[in-house]
C-alpha cells in the first residue's frame, strides 16, 4: 500500500510542505488518505492555494487534542453527510466547522460530528 505522502502527492505538490507536515501526513491510514483525496480532488486539483489550504488544516490539527487520524476521519464524514444531501464544501469550511464542533464537543462531552451535522447542518453546503 502506498505511504500517505504518496497518496496526497496525486493532489497536491508535496515538495511545497515542510518536513513537520509530511510527517503528520504520514500517520494517516493510507485507506482514508486515500478516501480524503477523493473528497478533495475537484477543488485542490490544480489549485496553486491547495498546499496553503493543507499546511492551515495541518496548523490546526497540531494545536489540537485531537490525532490527525480523528481529523481525517471527521472530514471525511462531513464530506459523506453533504454528498447524501447532494452538497458540497470547500475544505477550508469543512476544517472550520470540525475545529468548532471539537471545541463544542469540549464543552458538552459526548456530541460527535454527526450529531453537529443532524442538530445543525452545514450552513456553507452549497448544491452540485
Amino acid at each position: 500500500m502506498k505511504d500517505p505522502v504518496d497518496i496526497f502527492a496525486a493532489l497536491i505538490p508535496v515538495h511545497a510542505l515542510d518536513q513537520s507536515c509530511k510527517d503528520m501526513l504520514s500517520c494517516i491510514d493510507p485507506v482514508d488518505a486515500a478516501r480524503l483525496v477523493r473528497c478533495v480532488y475537484r477543488e485542490f486539483k490544480n489549485d496553486p492555494h491547495a498546499p496553503a489550504a493543507l499546511r492551515g488544516f495541518i496548523s490546526r490539527v497540531q494545536t489540537s487534542a485531537s490525532t490527525p487520524q480523528e481529523w481525517v476521519t471527521q472530514i471525511i464524514c462531513v464530506y459523506e453527510w453533504l454528498e447524501q444531501r447532494d452538497l458540497s464544501a470547500r475544505f477550508d469550511d469543512v476544517v472550520e466547522y470540525i475545529s468548532c464542533a471539537i471545541e463544542g464537543s469540549d464543552l458538552q462531552p459526548g456530541h460527535s460530528i454527526e450529531w453537529y451535522l443532524e442538530q445543525y447542518g452545514f450552513e456553507k453546503g452549497l448544491r452540485r
